[in-house]
């Protein structure tokens, strides 16, 4: 992530908008650099989940990163990423790998509660 987002996020949040990232898991960057999308943890920067990532519908790496970005808070929202072509979403299935990792609770939060902010 270049160094300009980081200071980026730090004047959107101070005058109170809540940047949120593109569907982390679905980036090729991501899986090259993941542990640098937990630092703007820490800035207010929202990240979007997906839930076809979580089921591996889009392979076992991506699914490694989705479930390691969900299972360190990195995850505030969790999205279907619809599209018309395959994988075709399915956030209940996302959900309930979301509920094996954080529970039924937050799992439901990042489906309902979360995006309704």
């Amino acid at each position: 992530m270049p160094t300009q987002m980081s200071d980026c996020f730090i004047k959107l949040g101070d005058r109170g908008l809540t940047p949120i990232l593109r569907i982390l898991s679905a980036t090729r960057s991501c899986s090259r650099h993941h542990s640098e999308l937990l630092n703007g943890q820490n800035r207010g920067v929202h990240r979007p989940g997906t839930a076809s990532a979580l089921t591996g519908e889009w392979g076992e790496r991506t699914q490694r990163i989705a479930r390691w970005l969900l299972e360190r808070s990195a995850v505030h929202v969790l999205a279907s990423d619809a599209r018309p072509e395959p994988p075709r979403p399915n956030l209940s299935a996302g959900r309930d790998a979301a509920a094996e990792i954080v529970g039924s609770e937050i799992a439901g939060a990042l489906v309902e509660d979360n995006q309704a902010q």
